[in-house]
């Protein structure tokens, strides 16, 4: 489910994306796609969350623009990424992990972490499964109309 609206850059980028079943993105997401996006199944992705594909190198010609480099994002089945989130070029997301609300991610979140603040660090472990409730596709849907009403 995609709230919407979102940008995508390049015009045409959308073909770079990725998009797994039963992910929900809310309104204001950016993908910047030059280096493609992955998302799993069952990710949560808050609003105005940034994917940015390209970078720059620190060293530059005389006279030249830096030139970009992209490299592609991937985040995991089951990730929850938080309000104003920046995920840049290369990270991958981990399966469960938890990004924070407004932290700028530049390297690999482990699976079942989660991280916080700028740059992005690693705050705890999430909760193994064992320790939440188990339930089916229909005890979600369940869960998600009670929770609406």
């Amino acid at each position: 489910m995609v709230l919407g609206p979102v940008t995508i850059v390049p015009v045409g980028g959308g073909r770079r994306i990725r998009i797994g079943e039963r992910t929900f993105i809310n309104n204001d997401v950016r993908f910047a796609s030059h280096g493609g996006v992955t998302i799993g199944r069952h990710v949560q992705i808050a609003a105005r969350v940034n994917f940015e594909t390209a970078t720059h190198p620190l060293t530059a010609t005389p006279g030249c623009a830096r030139p970009s480099v992209y490299a592609p994002i991937v985040v995991e089945d089951h990730a929850w990424i938080g309000a104003g989130a920046i995920v840049l070029p290369g990270v991958t997301i981990g399966h469960g992990a938890v990004v924070a609300a407004g932290a700028v991610v530049h390297r690999n979140v482990a699976p079942m972490t989660v991280v916080g603040g700028v740059p992005a660090r690693f705050l705890r472990d999430v909760p193994t499964a064992s320790a939440i409730p188990t339930e089916t596709a229909t005890d979600c849907t369940t869960r998600d109309e009670r929770w609406r009403a």
